[in-house]
């Protein structure tokens, strides 16, 4: 989508471009930018390069100062790997913010993700999504083409009631050259119509339905499920020491839940508490995945 020339304004048939041709919806400039931050993110490392994928990156945000929280690994004198989320503040000095570890808050946000699977909610978010789906449909090119087609129709029939009202047999013989030529541009815009709609299929109630259904019945422990699940349904989260507040996707208000996080977040560093060479905190060797996905050293 975010390479598809048309949102410039540039219409393609048979593999040839004419600018102008559609309405734009966005400046060559923005599309431009857009190409690039593109280009640049195929040469980054990729998040799921790293031996382990922070399932929060890029959702997770401190509530005190509202900077993100990224990935922190380093590794003790015994081996073990130590992880966490930890304030972008906190690492500028900026932020008392705790840090919290990384596979306690994930399962966290896993388990109240699994909450909004009720028979209830499955029927009303999979009656939403349909309705988006249905109104989003018409892309900016699908709606010109329907306003091309309607207007050869409209050309054709004009064409068809001169010609019954004709008397002058040299006019009529110049209209009913007109109809064939209008017939084919109708087949086309009809052929282009359709392969536009097939682009950008229409998502029903019950197909949401028993893709929600599906996810309520999968398993937490798998990767890719706990993926799906959080990309699905987490907007933002806001992480305090005493609380958490979830925004969801599907829901009209923020989840806050509290009084559970302070124990859990102090009990895990503890025990990392002197693990590692500097007795303090990570040794130089850990790395961070930071807002870009990228995994720098220390």
């Amino acid at each position: 989508m975010l390479k598809n020339k048309r949102y410039i304004g540039v219409y393609t048939y048979k593999g040839t471009e004419k600018p102008g041709g559609i309405p734009r919806i966005i400046t060559d400039e923005l599309f431009a930018k857009v190409t690039e931050i593109m280009n640049k993110n195929k040469k980054a490392p990729a998040r799921a390069r790293a031996k382990v994928e922070y399932l929060l990156t890029t959702k997770l945000f401190c509530g005190y100062c509202k900077e993100m929280m990224t990935g922190f690994s380093g590794t003790g004198k015994s081996g073990k790997v130590y992880r966490y989320y930890v304030c972008n503040g906190t690492k500028k000095k900026l932020c008392k913010k705790k840090k919290v570890n990384k596979e306690y808050i994930e399962d966290l946000v896993v388990a109240e993700c699994r909450k909004l699977l009720t028979n209830e909610n499955i029927k009303k978010i999979a009656k939403d999504v349909a309705a988006i789906s249905e109104a989003e449909k018409d892309t900016s090119n699908l709606k010109y083409l329907k306003k091309v087609l309607s207007e050869n129709e409209r050309k054709r029939q004009n064409a068809l009631n001169a010609i019954m009202e004709c008397d002058i047999e040299s006019v009529r013989k110049s209209l009913y050259e007109q109809i064939p030529i209008l017939e084919k541009e109708h087949s086309e815009l009809t052929k282009q119509i359709a392969l536009e709609e097939k682009n950008f299929p229409v998502l029903t109630v019950p197909m949401v339905h028993f893709f929600l259904k599906k996810l309520k019945d999968g398993n937490a422990d798998d990767i890719k499920y706990r993926r799906t699940l959080i990309n699905v349904f987490v907007n933002r989260i806001y992480l305090y020491d005493d609380k958490i507040t979830l925004i969801f996707n599907s829901g009209d208000n923020p989840v806050t839940i509290n009084d559970m996080l302070l124990s859990e977040i102090e009990d895990n560093a503890k025990k990392a508490e002197g693990l590692f060479m500097d007795k303090v905190g990570p040794p130089y060797w850990c790395y961070k995945i930071d807002a870009h996905r990228k995994i720098r050293y220390l």
